[in-house]
This record gives structure tokens, C-alpha cells and sequence, in this order.
């Protein structure tokens, strides 16, 4: 579904948010290339989207896991 930028832009005045952030969300919605899913399925199979696009979804989060084994493992070890 395709941003509409007439309907943001009146709900959010309506809402009462300042123009310069409702500016800055436009730019940010319509400026960046459609965003995809990075395990989407094309012809040939399975394609991993960049980076950035994993990024975006895991956050800079990514590390909890590993560690948390780590400590987990650590502690059955001790």
C-alpha cells in the first residue's frame, strides 16, 4: 500500500502535530525506496535483503541472544 501523503498530512493537522514533524515524516515515508521484506521469495528462490534492511528489523539488538547463551552456558559450566 502506497503512502498517501494528502491523507497524512490532513489527519496529522487535525491531530495537532507541528508541521515541521509532519514534514519530516513525509520526507522519511515517500524519500526512501519502498522497504521490503529481506526473506522475500523471488523467482529464483529465497534473496536476503541488505543489510541495512536486516538492521531495521533486528535493531542494533542482535547481540542479547549469543550472549545471553553464553552466560547461560557459562553458568551450567561453573
Amino acid at each position: 500500500m502506497a503512502f498517501d501523503v494528502d491523507a497524512f498530512r490532513k489527519a496529522a493537522e487535525a491531530a495537532g502535530i507541528s508541521k515541521a514533524e509532519i514534514e519530516n515524516e513525509i520526507k522519511f515515508q515517500s524519500g526512501s525506496p519502498a522497504k521490503t521484506d529481506p526473506f522475500e521469495k523471488d523467482s529464483g528462490g529465497f534473496q536476503l535483503g541488505s543489510l541495512q534492511q536486516v538492521q531495521e528489523r533486528l535493531g542494533n539488538d542482535w547481540w542479547h541472544l549469543p550472549a545471553g547463551l553464553a552466560a547461560i552456558g557459562a553458568g551450567i559450566w561453573r
